[in-house]
């Protein structure tokens, strides 16, 4: 089994080629199909309780005209998450997830590492001390597990007053993301595949006693994932792990 490039390969809102992103029987599937690493998204619904959710409207994931704002969490656990418009029906008994059951989940495979994105329309519905303290709460209880992510430099800044581990996504590569990034000093820089050369990535040294991992998504062919490997970037998050992971162990 070649474990070069497989345990670097991150399983983006799960399994999400055969199954509903954000939903535990995608992470279930992608740690089955040997996951090291998966990455979720994280809402904030009316009564202020963190779900594993992409979109603040869950038209969608659910195909209903909803905002997750406007649901509680008993509401939000009974509503199927299932993307229609993808599976049709096949998942219909997949509902809304709250984070606590998805950190059980990942507290039984200590092998797996998990990124949990606070999504920054909840931050600006609520607030994001609310977003955060609910958020760390739960991270606390697997620290070497769970790492805090978000475009939100604020949430890094305070993941790492935490004393969590922390990664920034980047939405634009220039001198001024370059620099905070530099004050930042997160365990993890993440950005979209698409920002950079994949012939030439062009990846920010960290500061002086300092380092950090560089993560792109969503790469989804395994000879750009592995040529992007080879060229200095530590993880690539896919939408497609179980093949991707497949592959890579069939290689001599």
């Amino acid at each position: 089994m070649n474990t070069k490039y497989s345990h670097r390969l991150v399983g983006h809102r799960g399994l999400m080629v055969s199954h509903p992103e954000n939903t535990l029987v995608g992470y279930q599937a992608a740690i089955a199909g040997g996951a090291r690493f998966i990455e979720c998204d994280l809402q904030l619904t009316k009564d202020k309780q963190v779900v594993v959710l992409h979109d603040d409207n869950l038209k969608r994931t659910a195909g209903i005209d909803a905002s997750i704002f406007d649901l509680d969490l008993k509401e939000a656990m009974n509503t199927s998450v299932h993307q229609p418009n993808e599976f049709g029906d096949e998942y219909k008994r997949e509902f809304i997830a709250p984070l606590n059951a998805f950190v059980k989940l990942v507290a039984k495979h200590p092998q797996v590492k998990a990124m949990i994105e606070i999504k920054q329309e909840s931050i600006d519905r609520f607030d994001l001390n609310t977003f955060v303290d609910e958020v760390f709460l739960l991270a606390r209880q697997l620290p070497e597990q769970l790492i805090v992510i978000s475009f939100n430099a604020d949430v890094v800044f305070e993941a790492k007053q935490a004393g969590l581990i922390s990664g920034w996504v980047i939405e634009d590569m220039n001198e001024a993301s370059e620099r905070c990034a530099a004050k930042l000093k997160p365990d993890y820089l993440i950005t979209d595949v698409l920002k950079v050369n994949v012939n030439e990535p062009k990846l920010w040294q960290p500061p002086v006693n300092h380092q950090w991992q560089w993560m792109l998504y969503d790469v989804m062919d395994a000879n750009v994932a592995k040529s992007l490997m080879n060229k200095g970037v530590d993880l690539i998050e896919t939408g497609d792990i179980a093949a991707l992971i497949k592959y890579f162990n069939l290689q001599q």
